[in-house]
């Protein structure tokens, strides 16, 4: 990986360290143990980086997941993209964004809703079930989902990992990256030339040798996690592509499921796409009245993982 996406970021061990804890905890509790990855990744321009290309995931979906699945009894592992949005906190932030009419002197009054949420946070992460890990750039991202994944390998199949962050598509080799600043008086415009991101999907279940040819590098220490539960998301604008490559992901990078969206409806249903079967006829999940469209997506992905225990 190092080749593609440079060095892995400091820390590691201690990463390694904190993630087996909280995988160990969970299991000895009986809880599923579910990886959710969230947010956008940040592809720089520079090694020492002043532009980047961004998209425009806020990680609302991600969040929202991991509130429902902690709500539900697991225990989340949330790999999240640092400064996106973040369990149990997403109206509260709203309330510090909009502050008018809720303050009281220095204090900011929250509405019940907004104090129990949390409250549920901070019992959440005190007591083990929701550990948050950051990234910012996509190559910390990729050695991120690997640390994590290795790390779910101890719960056998009674682990889950739910890629939803919006992994780049293209970005600039390492190799190609200038060291400093490009500067801007030296020529007239930019031109850059993007490769494909390498896809890493089938690294969590896919041999060694399956799995570097799907990605085009090197992965000897493939599979991250052969035995969990792994699904993936596909949001698509042309509602003909949406299932058949939902489909193409099953079947090329042995994934169990894929989350299937188109841009428009992505807050009020999705399609489950579980075979890579035209026959299969895939599970829509649509949102009840009064509630957010992750919560039976939770429910959708917990049943699963139990179907499989």
């Amino acid at each position: 990986m190092a080749g593609a996406f440079g060095p892995p970021p400091p820390g590691g061990d201690a990463l390694q360290e904190r993630l087996a804890a909280a995988v160990a905890s969970a299991t000895a509790s009986g809880r599923p143990v579910v990886l959710v990855t969230s947010g956008g990744t940040k592809v720089p321009l520079e090694k020492n980086a002043v532009r980047f290309i961004d998209n425009f995931s806020t990680g609302t979906r991600g969040s929202r997941l991991v509130e429902e699945l902690v709500n539900l009894g697991a225990t989340v592992v949330m790999l999240h993209r640092s400064g996106s949005k973040r369990p149990f906190l997403v109206s509260a932030d709203r309330a510090l964004m909009h502050p008018e009419g809720r303050l009281e002197g220095t204090a900011l009054r929250l509405e019940a809703a907004e104090a129990r949420a949390i409250a549920a946070r901070r019992d959440a992460v005190s007591e083990g079930r929701l550990v948050e890990v950051e990234f910012e750039s996509l190559s910390e991202y990729m050695w991120g989902m690997r640390a994590c994944c290795q790390a779910l390998a101890s719960a056998g199949p009674s682990a889950t990992a739910v890629l939803a962050a919006a992994v780049s598509d293209f970005y600039v080799k390492e190799e190609d990256l200038p060291e400093h600043k490009i500067q801007s008086r030296d020529s007239d415009g930019l031109d850059l030339r993007l490769s494909g991101v390498p896809k890493m999907l089938g690294a969590l279940k896919l041999p060694a040798e399956r799995a570097s040819a799907a990605a085009g590098i090197a992965l000897d220490d493939a599979p991250w996690c052969p035995r969990a539960l792994v699904v993936s998301f596909k949001l698509e604008t042309d509602p003909e592509l949406l299932i058949p490559k939902a489909r193409k992901s099953v079947g090329n990078y042995a994934v169990d499921a894929v989350i299937a969206n188109l841009l428009e409806e992505r807050y009020d249903e999705c399609f489950l796409v579980s075979s890579p079967d035209a026959a299969h006829a895939p599970e829509r999940i649509h949102r009840g009245p009064d509630e957010v469209i992750e919560r039976p997506m939770a429910k959708a992905i917990l049943q699963l993982s139990a179907e499989r225990g």
